[in-house]
């Protein structure tokens, strides 16, 4: 291999390639995945290597999620994002899609084509480390975990009216929590008789929340999220056409490809562990189901107080956000070149005592070309 590896008609210095083994392989640890004698670090088993590491990009969600919870640092969260990209590599289970699915399975090593007691996903779970993730879980959804002052004074309270002539008679109300990524709650964003309609409409036709299998891309209930949802339709109601037009009020950005609004009901103990609101480009039942481009950008409006728990975290970026009735939290879930911005992985607390309503608007990246034009840029 002399000083290079190949990847099909591409070179790869072996310095890089050293820096992406350490990295995934750090990240695969945390999700317990265990390594015996054949992944040693001779020629050939380091080529396979490297094609096991490019199939485990394919699930950079886990990923991001495991090198967040464990304590990974933002900074290498950021330079991970910036070499890592995705490629279309084998059809072979990864070890992500492993920890997730809910049954014992056992695979073949990748690396020497036999079984290993290390391959099955019994020894995936490492209790210590799992130990640690809920720990600093349970640090964040209390409010032990703070935003840094040195980035605290920096943030600002304002009344915004955007240029628009009705914002200049009753102006929004905006409280910046993070300034790169932008993350901002606005205040008195959806009214009682608005928050009373969504209930009504929503209510009968509750049911348990279902996410995106990465792999088959069917929809399936899952034990990382507690919690019943469904989509509603404005219809022509005047209410929901009302919070439509606030939204594209506060956000700038256009509604029309958003089409329905998702409400979604916690009850005690309902949770939804850390994710990404974007979809990556290589999952194309996600895109093809959106038909108007990957979510541009998240707003979450809370609908009722929550006793006790419920609070929206961003674990990277050390944010801790209490529900507030009639209050709505906004931000861009993609960079300005398309790509998803992993820094906003967050998280809904468990609901501790009463109860967690929240509506959720995602915008989507088609019909905003001259609302929030791209770049070529690559770390924008």
């Amino acid at each position: 291999m002399g000083n290079n590896a190949t990847q099909g008609n591409k070179k790869l210095s072996l310095a890089s390639l050293y820096d992406k083994v350490d990295s995934y392989i750090r990240a695969l640890e945390t999700l317990g995945v265990k390594f015996d004698i054949c992944a040693a670090m001779t020629t050939d088993r380091l080529t396979k290597l490297f094609n096991f590491l490019q199939m485990e990009v394919e699930n950079e969600e886990c990923i991001g999620m495991a090198l967040t919870v464990f304590g990974f640092s933002s900074e290498q969260e950021t330079t991970r994002k910036q070499r890592c990209k995705p490629e279309n590599t084998r059809d072979i289970p990864s070890a992500s899609a492993l920890t997730l699915s809910g049954e014992e399975i056992n695979v073949e090593c990748v690396f020497c084509k036999l079984s290993h007691e290390s391959a099955s996903k019994k020894n995936r779970n490492n209790p210590k480390k799992q130990d640690n993730a809920l720990t600093m879980l349970e640090q964040f959804c209390s409010g032990e975990i703070l935003l840094p002052a040195h980035i605290q004074k920096d943030l600002k309270c304002r009344y915004v009216d955007r240029g628009i002539p009705f914002l200049k008679i009753a102006p929004i109300k905006e409280e910046e929590l993070y300034l790169d990524p932008k993350i901002v709650v606005y205040h008195d964003a959806i009214y009682e008789d608005e928050i009373e309609t969504l209930k009504r409409l929503s209510e009968p036709r509750l049911e348990v929340a279902k996410v995106r299998n990465p792999i088959t891309g069917g929809m399936q209930t899952s034990d990382y999220r507690i919690a019943k949802s469904v989509y509603i339709e404005d219809n022509g109601n005047k209410h929901i056409m009302l919070v439509r037009r606030r939204v594209e009020h506060m956000t700038g950005l256009v509604f029309e490809t958003s089409k329905k609004f998702q409400i979604a009901y916690y009850d005690i103990g309902g949770f939804y562990l850390p994710h990404y609101d974007f979809v990556r480009k290589e999952d194309e039942h996600s895109l093809k189901d959106f038909g108007t481009g990957n979510r541009i950008a998240t707003v979450l409006f809370y609908m009722n107080d929550v006793t006790e728990g419920g609070a929206t975290i961003f674990p990277m970026l050390n944010i801790t956000i209490w529900p507030k009735k009639g209050s709505a939290v906004f931000w861009h879930n993609l960079q300005r070149n398309g790509e998803g911005d992993t820094s906003t992985l967050h998280a809904a607390c468990k609901v501790l005592s009463g109860e967690k309503w929240i509506a959720t608007s995602w915008l989507h990246e088609y019909a905003q070309v001259f609302r929030r034009p791209c770049t070529l840029l690559e770390n924008e």
